[in-house]
């Protein structure tokens, strides 16, 4: 008998009989946090899971509020689009904005606000007469630019949330899911060229068709004939609830057919209606049904166990019994790096998804076919350029079975047959201590395509699990899961979930976001071993002990081919589509066998991740006396931008250019946590007065170029947890500045579109605006008493201003000199303020109480980048991009010492003193130093 399988919380979510309490709350958590992410819709679809007798106060306030926020942004984007339509500019980017406080990451209504600002204000002039003002356009720019974006707004209305199209050439079909709806398709010369977001894929001139599904919504393909020299666009548009495909001649189709309208429907669309991968048209070559043996690999002495390819295809890896890993050129079989540092059996081998890492996971000898303990249960980080061993993990107490990169490169998570899973740090190799421990072997795991959680399969009872990278936290179980977990693999689209179970031969085939099984693949007559999803998501590739490769349709979940690798059985322990997917690579004995697929088109692949492999920090320059190098934190991907130290002086947070802020231990320098949520370049944070808070502050794609990005929020963080507390989202340009005041209920943020915004740090509400600044907010720091605050900004003849946090009104000014002020400090007593200025690069000393100038500190070379105040103020400290660390005596100015960084470390970004006064840390490249300056302080003479 088969065992009776066990409900999933969604599942529960479903019956009320099985539902509790707890359950709601879960949702209406779930619900709360899709409205802070600006997910309307899905804060809706949750919520419809809770049973009518569960449905409270809370729950009516939380869905009349995703309900009027999702009708506010249907009706600014149908506005949107109308205006363009009508060419009626009049108020459109007023409405833009408040569409982007919505939906901030909303990247069509971003893109036309930044046409209007860079072309309209510069193309019209205002006339002001009495209390009206008239508009004046300069003919032939303003009109060609913004009808340009018609087809954009319109094409961004219809397919919001993303459609996938399928177009069936002579050469088979092709899939392509459109995440960003800013596609077109064209004909140019001898080629069809699909463009989405400036990626281009080609295809084969010939009778294609054209379909656009999105779920929920079936259509009747438009079918269309190209010739050389035809050149078309074609355009999707909602018209009266209704999608419509039109190829733009005129109004009329492409052929003699009607457009194709696609009726929205509560039903998935007919399997009749999608193109069939395996159906082509005549060719005047013959085209074999059969997988191709292509090439094979040669050089293990014992059975290979794991094969991967790197994501450009240009290598392979291989490892096994043998305890060592190979690196192949794809191309012609070249065995070009042996790594041999491993002393146990080798189970798994992976790519970095830049191409640039190679990962081994290993432990255990092999003693009468059973795998047991031996001394090297460690992963090891590899560079593929050179076969250099780069980094070495160690922690598992028995062989490590799996690992795996996240999507970004940054983190590696592995299981073993200890029952533990760790969560490491791909750059520096540290442990960064996951709370998740099943206490099971673990048989197989994968990330998520997001990275922001990890499957694993175990070998108990509910076998597949899914748990949140950042808090540990189980958020799904999928459904139908049997004892005794085999292997898994997930679509790199996030569409399906493929698991094995080593009591059946079947494969179960789960839709990934809502944990159903949509298929069971039959066809292996003994349990499967390896799985692997194609790179776009149609195929699956499956080996088993049976001594066969199966390939399957994802879709419909039929077997397409088969190739036999041992005829009387035998296990074929790994397998690996080609990053093109034309090709797969498989085991046999301790050979890699490669093979040629049969009938499939170049798919729509991705380019593999710019490689960001962050070589170790370089060496500091020549220390003054009475300094000396405490600690390096390493482990960013992107330039480090901003730093900061817990009031307790126990942890320091870092961030930057890879979108992340991280906490680590001050004494240590092991990283403790990271904060994933952010999308664009982290410039700015601060603690909590309590330590418990950490507030972040984003914006911009690159660290010199703040004026393009979506992310333009300051987040507050549980410190503990690393959960996201509160999310700011009023500012539309990028955040420079965000501090605590000192009670800790308040947060200011300052932003370069010239605005201070001051927020309740326990609710989110904002208060009210600080002063009227005409420029870039660049830094802010309030007083003591968290009565008022100093504001600095950038290139005005005041740029300091002096406001009271109640009213927001200015009510003194420094005598501060007029340019751009880059940073301001306060000392703790809040007698002494520092103000330093980018050019020329200054930092000036004023006594508080009375406003007076104490000192001026010169001597940087380039321009100021942060200054800290010793708790004390009798010092200084200060930042360059000429790459130096400068102390200076705030009652003289005088330099006391300079802290020089090696030649290739470049500007450095932010610095700041401990709260004792005796350390400080400073950023420079993809890290941060902290340095004891105790003995040299001490050493200095008191000031008076």
């Amino acid at each position: 008998m088969s065992k009776q399988k066990k409900s999933s919380p969604r599942t529960q979510a479903a019956k009320l009989r099985e539902f509790t309490s707890a359950d709601a709350e879960a949702l209406l958590a779930t619900a709360e946090a899709c409205i802070k992410s600006h997910d309307y819709a899905q804060a809706k679809e949750v919520l419809q899971k809770i049973p009518g007798s569960y449905r409270d106060d809370d729950y009516q306030r939380l869905l009349e509020r995703a309900t009027e926020l999702q009708k506010e942004v249907d009706f600014l984007i149908a506005d949107m689009e109308q205006a363009v339509r009508l060419k009626e500019y009049e108020g459109l980017e007023a409405n833009l904005k408040k569409l982007l406080k919505l939906k901030p990451g909303y990247k069509p209504a971003r893109q036309l606000l930044e046409e209007l600002n860079t072309y309209a204000r510069g193309e019209m002039k205002r006339q002001e007469v009495g209390e009206e003002r008239h508009y004046h356009r300069e003919e032939g720019l303003l009109r060609p630019i913004l009808t340009a974006v018609v087809g954009l707004v319109i094409l961004a209305g219809a397919v919001y949330g993303g459609f996938i199209l399928y177009l069936r050439t002579t050469a088979g079909t092709v899939k392509v899911t459109v995440y960003d709806p800013n596609v077109t398709v064209t004909l140019d010369d001898e080629q069809l060229t699909l463009t989405d977001d400036g990626v281009e894929t080609t295809v084969r001139i010939g009778d294609h068709t054209l379909l656009v599904r999105q779920p929920g919504v079936s259509a009747a393909a438009l079918e269309f004939a190209m010739g050389r020299g035809d050149s078309r666009v074609f355009h999707v548009e909602l018209v009266d609830g209704d999608l419509v495909i039109d190829d733009g001649t005129a109004g009329q189709p492409a052929t003699d057919e009607p457009a194709a309208t696609i009726a929205r429907t509560d039903t998935e669309p007919d399997e009749d209606d999608l193109p069939d991968p395996q159906r082509r048209e005549a060719t005047d070559e013959p085209v074999s049904d059969e997988p191709e043996l292509v090439r094979t690999f040669t050089g293990h002495a014992e059975n290979i166990m794991s094969v991967d390819f790197s994501p450009d295809g240009r290598y392979i890896a291989t490892a096994g019994l043998d305890t060592a890993a190979r690196i192949w050129d794809a191309e012609t079989g070249e065995e070009l790096h042996l790594l041999e540092a491993h002393t146990d059996i080798v189970h798994c081998v992976r790519f970095s998804p830049d191409g640039g890492r190679l990962l081994t996971a290993a432990g255990g000898q092999l003693e009468n076919s059973v795998v047991k303990q031996g001394d090297d249960n460690t992963i090891r980080i590899w560079d593929v350029e050179t076969g250099e061993e780069l980094q070495r993990m160690e922690g598992h107490l028995n062989f490590v079975r799996v690992a795996a990169f996240s999507p970004n490169g940054n983190d590696i998570v592995s299981g073993g047959n200890d029952g533990m899973v760790k969560l490491w740090n791909s750059r520096t190799g540290s442990d960064l201590n996951w709370p998740v421990q099943p206490n099971v072997s673990i048989r197989d795991l994968a990330f998520s395509p997001d990275g922001e959680s990890v499957v694993l399969g175990t070998q108990r009872e509910d076998s597949l699990t899914m748990y949140d990278v950042t808090t540990g936290r189980m958020i799904d179980r999928f459904k139908d899961d049997p004892q005794f977990m085999g292997t898994l693999a997930i679509a790199p689209d996030g569409s399906y979930l493929v698991a094995a179970f080593s009591t059946e031969t079947k494969l179960r085939l789960y839709d990934y976001a809502s944990g159903e099984q949509v298929h069971e693949l039959v066809g292996h007559s003994k349990a499967p071993l390896a799985l692997s999803f194609s790179r776009d998501s149609q195929r699956i590739a499956s080996t088993s002990i049976d001594g066969t490769v199966k390939i399957w349709e994802a879709r419909t979940g039929q077997e397409l081919h088969q190739i036999v690798i041992y005829p009387d059985g035998g296990m074929v322990t790994d397998v690996e589509f080609s990053p093109d997917g034309r090709s797969l690579l498989t085991t046999k004995l301790t050979e890699a066998v490669l093979y040629r697929l049969p009938g499939v088109a170049e798919s729509t692949i991705p380019p593999p991740m710019a490689r960001t492999n962050t070589p170790p920090a370089p060496p500091p320059g020549d220390l003054p006396e009475g300094v000396s190098l405490m600690q390096t934190l390493s482990g960013h991907s992107g330039t480090v931008l901003a730093v900061a130290y817990s009031p307790d002086g126990r942890y320091i947070a870092t961030a930057g250019a890879d979108a992340t802020a991280r906490l680590w231990n001050a004494e240590t320098g092991e990283e403790v946590r990271r904060f994933y949520g952010h999308t664009d370049v982290v410039r700015c944070l601060d603690f909590s007065p309590d330590g418990a808070r950490l507030v972040t502050g984003a914006g911009g794609t690159t660290v010199d170029d703040a004026t393009d990005g979506g992310d333009y929020t300051a987040r507050i963080w549980d410190v503990e947890t690393g959960e996201e507390l509160m999310l700011f989202n009023e500012h539309v340009g990028a955040v420079y500045t965000v501090r605590f005041a000192p009670t800790g209920r308040i947060v200011l943020s300052g932003c370069r579109t010239a605005t201070a915004r001051l927020w309740n740090a326990e609710t989110g509400r904002e208060l009210r605006w600080l002063g009227e600044p005409l420029s870039s907010v660049t830094d802010v720091a309030f007083t003591p008493d968290s009565r008022f605050a100093f504001i600095g900004v950038q290139w005005q003849e005041d740029p300091l201003d002096f406001c009271s946090v109640a009213s927001g009104k200015e009510i003194e000014r420094f005598k501060t000199p007029p340019g751009a002020i880059r940073c301001v400090a306060l000392s703790t007593d809040g007698s002494r303020l520092a103000v330093g200025y980018l050019d020329p690069p200054q930092v000036y000393v004023y006594n508080v109480e009375g406003g007076d100038e104490i000192a001026v500190c010169d001597g940087h070379t380039a321009a100021l980048t942060a200054i800290s105040l010793a708790p004390d103020g009798r010092h200084v400290l200060s930042s360059s991009t000429d790459g130096t660390v400068r102390l200076w005596q705030t009652e003289t100015g005088s330099e006391v010492l300079q802290v020089p960084a090696s030649q290739d470390v470049g500007p450095i970004h932010d610095v700041a003193f401990s709260p004792d006064g005796k350390q400080c840390v400073a950023t420079a490249r993809e890290f941060a130093r902290i340095y004891q300056l105790a003995d040299l302080l001490d050493d200095d003479s008191p000031q008076p």
